[in-house]
């Protein structure tokens, strides 16, 4: 009897466990934590050749990581009880807002190959191009920017979605719909930009998560957690090889070494930025620059700062932004701890009331909003347009209860 006892205990300290990663994955801040945390590691070992931070910038990141520790912890219970009600409660997806958002998403694809095929003699001279030298479309993408190619995000909100829309559906939807996906990723592929198939994968496996968490067990969930980083480490350093800026060698640690420098470029550059550009003006101009931009475009307002940050050599060449620099541009270090509230605490509270909400938008943008967390050591994510644009859409499908 008392064996039995106490192997139910440990039974139900394992589901406990459990449990608590589980309602973990939901917030963005675990994703944040895990993302920053593994990008000081490596900056701190000395595996790369940057400049040492100083202490000022050391603070803030450390600030950054408890906030993210403490965010966890205050919305785990939420957490639980949220991901466990709307893991249930998956909605039935129309299948037709299915086709219709991957449609859009060609339709961006198709507009964005029709704009720069135009410099390699049409979309078949494109297609040519990236076959043989994808390093000369990436030149152009330097230089091309157009609110057209946001309308290849509508097919990101697809690629969430289609893991619910497998759960009950008969064979041969099952293969239509695995087929789009595949089209899906083909076209997103000719961007030459590592961060679109990061998402493909990432949001799929947020969509795949919140069908599957009440099936998984411990095993499979620390599976797919090492499996993701791998999966986007070897997209890395595939495109890395594809456009020419890795080498695949000893040398170069067969890809790696640039992948740790992307990894770990972060920090240095936000200490380069807090230690040599003062702010003489306090504004929101990089906060909100995305709206900013929108609202020039209809003539209302003057152009904010372009999103290209200047080259820094620290004491390699390196522009690589983090989501904690337009805060900093915009109000020194007091809006940058005003701006990690903001994405921990305020983040998580957002991300789960978009999955208490339960719709196919919302559900999206909660998948986005751990997606955006994850990409904070790297780049701004929560002050982008895209983020912006599926903010729109969630909070319509909250007021319209779709």
């Amino acid at each position: 009897m008392a064996m039995n006892k106490k192997y139910s205990n440990r039974l139900d300290i394992a589901n406990s466990g459990l449990a608590d990663l589980n309602a973990a994955l939901a917030l963005p801040s675990f994703w944040g934590l895990c993302a920053w945390s593994l990008s000081s590691f490596l900056y701190f070992s000395g595996i790369t050749d940057w400049y040492p931070a100083r202490l000022e910038t050391v603070a803030v990141v450390a600030c950054l990581l408890v906030m993210y520790c403490f965010s966890i912890k205050l919305h785990l219970r939420k957490a639980k009880i949220t991901l466990n009600n709307a893991s249930s409660r998956l909605p039935k997806l129309d299948l037709k807002l299915l086709v219709f958002l991957h449609g859009v998403g060609f339709l961006g694809v198709w507009w964005y190959s029709r704009s720069v095929g135009v410099n390699f003699g049409g979309i078949s001279g494109l297609i040519s191009t990236y076959t043989i030298s994808p390093s000369e479309i990436r030149k152009i993408m330097k230089e091309y920017t157009s609110y057209t190619t946001q309308v290849s995000y509508f097919g990101w909100i697809a690629i969430t979605l289609t893991p619910i829309a497998l759960k009950n559906a008969n064979n041969k939807t099952r293969i239509a719909l695995l087929l789009l996906l595949f089209a899906q990723l083909g076209g997103n592929l000719l961007f030459i930009d590592r961060g679109r198939p990061v998402a493909f994968f990432f949001l799929f496996f947020m969509g795949w998560f919140l069908v599957n968490v009440h099936k998984m067990n411990k095993k499979t969930v620390l599976r797919s957690l090492a499996t993701l980083p791998i999966l986007i480490c070897g997209i890395f350093i595939a495109f890395g090889v594809l456009i020419g800026k890795s080498g695949f060698d000893a040398q170069s640690w067969y890809g790696l070494k640039t992948f740790f420098g992307y990894l770990t470029a972060g920090l240095p550059y936000l200490d380069e930025v807090i230690a040599n550009e003062p702010i003489r003006n306090l504004s929101l101009d990089h906060t909100f620059a995305s709206f900013l931009r929108i609202v020039h475009e209809l003539g209302w307002a003057e152009a904010p700062p372009t999103n290209m940050l200047p080259f820094y050599f620290l004491p390699q060449p390196t522009n690589v932004g983090t989501q904690l620099y337009p805060f900093f541009r915009d109000g020194g270090v007091p809006m940058v701890l005003f701006g990690i509230l903001l994405i921990t605490v305020v983040a998580d509270k957002i991300a789960l009331a978009s999955l208490r909400q339960g719709g196919a938008f919302c559900i999206h943008f909660w998948a986005f909003v751990c997606f955006a967390s994850s990409q904070g050591f790297f780049g701004a994510r929560f002050t982008s347009f895209i983020f912006l644009m599926f903010a729109i859409l969630a909070i319509v499908s909250y007021l319209r209860r779709w």
